[in-house]
């Protein structure tokens, strides 16, 4: 899956790419995304990338059509298969928010929050002092699908 590790003062990423249990390539999860009103925000995916994408594309409000899907329904229906695997954090000047399979946002109120494989061992560093980038690439050192460069962005 990967490593994400957001302490509101920035979030970081791994950037390895993981299919079928092995390192495949280098992949982007931290996107930079403009609202309407002109605030930014950043979006970061983890786990099954083409449903990362599907997300981001449904957010930016760009259309989207499956190829194997006849149509897109938003409303009360599920974007994804149950065997989707996910994780998706939105973080704004309004707060941290995790992504449910619906496509809510659920507030996370702590004052940091991992998502991914490496999660439990990011959140113990975190809880060590350790900053989103250290914690991540601790994260490394263990989860076999966390690695590659950590990218780290700030919300400006």
């Amino acid at each position: 899956m990967t490593t994400i590790v957001c302490d509101r003062n920035e979030i970081a990423a791994d950037s390895q790419e993981t299919y079928d249990n092995t390192k495949t390539f280098s992949s982007k999860k931290l996107f930079r995304v403009e609202r309407e009103d002109g605030e930014l925000e950043i979006v970061a995916t983890a786990g099954d990338s083409f449903a990362g994408m599907k997300f981001l594309q449904w957010y930016e409000g760009s259309e989207f059509q499956d190829p194997c899907t006849p149509e897109l329904q938003i409303n009360d229906t599920l974007l994804f298969d149950w065997d989707d695997d996910f994780h998706i954090l939105v973080w704004n000047k309004q707060g941290l928010y995790e992504v449910n399979r619906y496509f809510k946002l659920i507030e996370v109120r702590e004052k940091f929050h991992a998502v991914g494989s490496g999660a439990a061992v990011a959140l113990g560093a975190m809880h060590m002092k350790a900053t989103p980038t250290e914690a991540v690439q601790i994260a490394k050192k263990v989860d076999l699908y966390t690695g590659g460069k950590v990218i780290t962005m700030e919300l400006c």
